[in-house]
This record gives structure tokens, C-alpha cells and sequence, in this order.
């Protein structure tokens, strides 16, 4: 069976992602403050959280920064055919209420974070091809004002924008047999989360997002390395 590690497994968007997948993959998932709820949303779906393809693996990136998380997955695995990452952090702070530790803690988390996990994952893919997909969002694309009703701030929005050249140029640096992708997500209707009125009749299921990423994860020469997919009802564009 083949192995995929999910980084921030217990967001709300990204365990229906976990859930299309748990029959085709042994999963390890990296979650923090919301590891329970995690294993009681997936024994609710019938699956079991102590079975020996589903491994949780608490981490908090922030207390014990990122190469210790390969550390207790090597005690798990020694190799991985795929990896999803997101950017963890979001907030609306206004310019003028920001402080240097926030900024800080925010381009650490959503920045420092998935750079250095797609570095250390070298030394785990070595199946040709290895996958890595990165969700992040569309503002480097269309703009900070682009999610009516959010207004993410500048460190977020930078972070974002730089990620996304993390994800094209990506393929410079790293080994040939490992591809990556970026998937900009425009609105989703996630279960328990309200929308904006005017997002409503634009946003994607859960379903619809979940399909796409097992998609790609089965198919990754369907892009070239590097793509940074626009996923969205108003039309994908690689």
C-alpha cells in the first residue's frame, strides 16, 4: 500500500481530503490541538484510528519546530509516495495592529514551515514518481480583497505569494523523481463553516476538492512539476 503523510490532517477542509483516501493509502497525519477530534471524526466514518494504516502523529510545529516531526515518523516509515501540506495560519490583524512577534510567528508557520518539510521530505520519497501537493489559496493570484468578507493580513498574504514560488521553482531543486503541485482553493463549502452570501453559489463541495486532490495524487503526470492549479467553480487554470 502506498504511504501519504498529511500535514495539518484535522482542519476541517483537509479531513474530508483524508477521508477519500484512507482506502488506497497507509496514512500518517500530523495534527496538533484537534488530534481528538480528528479520531472521533474519522471512527464516526467507520474507520478505526488504531488500525495499522492509520497513524496520528501529534506535533506541534511552533513548541518543536519542523525536522523533529521526521524524527517520529521514521519510527513509522522510512519512505513516503506522497505528501498534501497547507498553510496552517490564517488571521485579519490590520497593518497598524501588528507586532514584530506575530509577524514573525505567521511567516514562520505558513512560510518556514512547508519550505523545510519539502526540503526534509527528500530523504523519504524515493518512488518515481513521489508527489507532494501544497494547498494554499488564490490571493497571490487574485488579490488580498478576492474572499469577500475576509481580509487576511499582509504577513499572510505575503507568506501565501512566496509559497507559491516555493511551488513553481520547486522543481529546480529538488530530485527529478519527485513532482509537486499547488492547488489555489477558492471557496469551499465545508461542513459547520458559514459562508459569505455572496460565496455561496461559487463554492466547491468538499467532495468536489477531495476528488481533484486523489485525482492528482493517481495521476501526477497529468501536470508538469511545478503547476500551480487554480481549483475553482470560476475555472481551473494550471
Amino acid at each position: 500500500m502506498r504511504k501519504l503523510l498529511v500535514i495539518g490532517a484535522s482542519g476541517k477542509l483537509v479531513r474530508y481530503v483524508v477521508l477519500s483516501l484512507i482506502k488506497d493509502y497507509e496514512l500518517f497525519l500530523q495534527c496538533n490541538r484537534r488530534c481528538v477530534e480528528l479520531a472521533e471524526f474519522l471512527s464516526s466514518a467507520g474507520f478505526d484510528v488504531g488500525s495499522a494504516n492509520i497513524h496520528l502523529i501529534r506535533h506541534d510545529f511552533m513548541e518543536e519546530g519542523v525536522e523533529s516531526l521526521f524524527r517520529k515518523l521514521s519510527v513509522l516509515t522510512s519512505v513516503l509516495d506522497a505528501s498534501i501540506l497547507i498553510e496552517p495560519v490564517f488571521n485579519q490583524v490590520p497593518l497598524k495592529e501588528l507586532r514584530e512577534e506575530l509577524i514573525r510567528d505567521v511567516v514562520y508557520t505558513d512560510l518556514v514551515v512547508p519550505l523545510t518539510l519539502i526540503k526534509v521530505l527528500i530523504y523519504f520519497m524515493t518512488s518515481d514518481p513521489s508527489v507532494i501537493v501544497v494547498l494554499t489559496d488564490l490571493t497571490p493570484l487574485r488579490g488580498s480583497r478576492f474572499y469577500e468578507g475576509l481580509s487576511p493580513s499582509l504577513p499572510v498574504v505575503a507568506s501565501s505569494a512566496a509559497l507559491h514560488t516555493i511551488v513553481r521553482e520547486a522543481p529546480h531543486y529538488l530530485p527529478s523523481n519527485i513532482r509537486v503541485f499547488g492547488v489555489a482553493l477558492d471557496w469551499v463549502g465545508v461542513p459547520s463553516k458559514k459562508l459569505p452570501s455572496s460565496a455561496t453559489s461559487r463554492a466547491m463541495s468538499v467532495g468536489e476538492v477531495a476528488n481533484f486532490i486523489k485525482e492528482l495524487l493517481s495521476n501526477p503526470l497529468r501536470f508538469p512539476s511545478g503547476t500551480l492549479i487554480e481549483l475553482s467553480r470560476l475555472g481551473r487554470n494550471p
